[in-house]
């Protein structure tokens, strides 16, 4: 299976999640020499998840705006034409 990217909902195309749970930031703010400022620059760099206490493996996408990756990857890739607020991992492994 190929791994395929899209953006996540609500970040401006900063952020990109993958149908293998991947997650990436499209985008850095590179400190630039004798200047008080960042430049943001177009650059691709692999996020890091964790395991949350409730056990979902848990991604920052920036200060104070941390999701959990299984919510992002069901909010991309699967339809959710009722509205429902959860996602059920079938096999009950909360890292998936």
């Amino acid at each position: 299976m190929q791994e395929i990217w899209l953006d996540i909902g609500g970040t401006g195309g900063r952020y990109s999640i993958s149908t293998f749970g991947n997650v990436r930031a499209n985008w850095s703010d590179v400190p630039q020499r004798n200047l008080p400022h960042r430049i943001r620059t177009e650059k691709v760099i692999q996020l890091s998840a964790w395991v949350h206490t409730t056990g979902y493996m848990r991604v920052s996408l920036g200060r104070n705006n941390h999701r959990y990756v299984h919510r992002l990857v069901a909010e991309a890739f699967l339809p959710n034409p009722d509205g429902l607020p959860q996602v059920d991992h079938i096999d009950g492994d909360r890292k998936n």
